[in-house]
């Protein structure tokens, strides 16, 4: 049997045959990719993927629509681009009920929104959905962070200050 480490899924949809062969691809080969890159619109079962170092997505087409459920614990590299607005990160959250949503390994993050301006109901119900859609990430081993095509109305990622470690005296 074949060991299969990266996966590029690039091509343009024409028939449901893709999907199948998508399907069978995941379910086969899935916890050994340890790159993955879509850039099709594809209906992909994510789960599979859970060994998945680096995930490079377009979040367009039918792919925004079924976000990945990965780990985010084993995440290394992760590159988001034509983020929707109604993106939300509880996608990635290993534990549904934890808080925050860890990314231990991540060291590299790449978010680049879709170069359209959200409409004012757009804002409105993401700013109905709880405080902008916010979910509190920690990013402990980032060592680069690189966000594009941003606009006023854009909230993906939101950065609070540090809070400082106590002095321990003895």
């Amino acid at each position: 049997m074949c060991r299969i480490v990266e996966l590029n899924l690039t091509c343009e949809k024409n028939e449901n045959v893709e999907d199948l062969v998508y399907a069978n691809l995941a379910s086969i080969y899935g916890g050994q990719v340890q790159v993955l890159r879509v850039a099709a619109p594809v209906a992909l079962n994510f789960s599979y993927f859970q060994n998945t170092a680096v995930l490079d997505l377009s979040l367009d087409s039918m792919v925004a629509q079924i976000i990945p459920s990965v780990c985010g614990e084993v995440l290394k590299i992760l590159k988001l681009s034509h983020a929707p607005r109604n993106f939300v990160w509880h996608h990635f959250r290993y534990d549904f009920y934890a808080r925050p949503i860890m990314f231990r390994r991540l060291t590299i993050l790449h978010l680049f929104y879709e170069r359209k301006p959200a409409t004012a109901a757009e804002i409105q119900s993401k700013a109905a959905s709880g405080a902008l859609n916010r979910e509190q990430l920690v990013f402990p081993a980032l060592i680069r962070l690189t966000i594009g095509n941003c606009t006023p109305d854009c909230d993906l990622l939101y950065a609070e200050e540090p809070i400082a470690k106590p002095k321990i005296t003895h």
